[in-house]
């Protein structure tokens, strides 16, 4: 639902509730909310009107919108499930589309029935420019997606910011894709955790004998796209094994 973008934890903020609470509910499809740079944080509401004490969005940053709903004579815009931010706290634009630096020929997303979360205790959302962790999405939170882009190693990835995006082994998919577009060389977590394609077959080859010209054979970006996978989804050297031996049998070796 919102955009993964910064979010400030607050230690302490009075409770408070907007005054005059009257509901009315539109959906925005494509809208996006940005915070004022101008202030140190923009505060978050719940769809009673509460202020929500511990949290709050950081300075100029983008929150894709859900839905709007009207507190008081306030227009409020939904970033996140039960979280809101007053209309007059943020700039809205209702063309903004997310965008990513490699794109085909036609921009084809706008995947609004599906709902993508964590599998393990949080997935990691990668930047498409910088391929740098930006976020990460918590378990149990669902959230909307944009576009879905399938890459030359098999996997897809799923864009839940403007320059957001979590590889598809990491997530719990609901929905049906409709729009799936096709992005040879895009890997916006490649090489996060700073491993080279190098490095693991050395490890894989001297930890269980595997065979090195079938390591070889296995595409650096892909070994280092199942590497980050395995380590957060928490699997020690013995599963990365079995991920790398599930994508080709061919490099042999044992466990034991």
């Amino acid at each position: 639902m919102k955009e993964i973008t910064s979010s400030i934890l607050l230690s302490a903020i009075a409770a408070t509730t907007i005054g005059g609470i009257g509901l009315t509910t539109s959906v925005l499809a494509s809208g996006v909310a940005t915070t004022s740079g101008s202030t140190p944080y923009t505060r978050v509401y719940t769809k009673q009107g509460n202020i929500v004490s511990n949290r709050a969005l950081g300075p100029n940053t983008p929150w894709r919108v859900g839905k709007t709903i009207t507190i008081g004579g306030t227009a409020m815009y939904q970033v996140a499930t039960n979280e809101y931010v007053k209309s007059t706290d943020v700039t809205y634009n209702d063309s903004s589309a997310p965008q990513v630096s490699q794109k085909p020929a036609q921009n084809i997303g706008n995947n609004t029935n599906i709902r993508v979360s964590s599998r393990g205790e949080v997935a990691p959302v990668y930047d498409d420019r910088t391929g740098d962790e930006i976020n990460r999405l918590p378990y149990g939170e669902q959230y909307k997606v944009n576009r879905i882009v399938r890459t030359d190693t098999g996997s897809a990835y799923y864009q839940v910011s403007s320059h957001g995006w979590v590889i598809d082994k990491l997530l719990n998919i609901s929905g049906t894709p409709t729009n799936v577009e096709y992005i040879n060389g895009f890997h916006p977590m490649n090489g996060y955790l700073g491993e080279t394609g190098e490095n693991i077959r050395d490890l894989l080859y001297n930890d269980f004998d595997c065979n090195w010209d079938a390591l070889e054979s296995i595409p650096d970006t892909q070994l280092i796209e199942i590497y980050n996978v395995s380590n957060y989804l928490g699997a020690d050297v013995g599963g990365l094994y079995r991920d790398v031996y599930a994508v080709n049998p061919n490099i042999g070796g044992s466990l034991y």
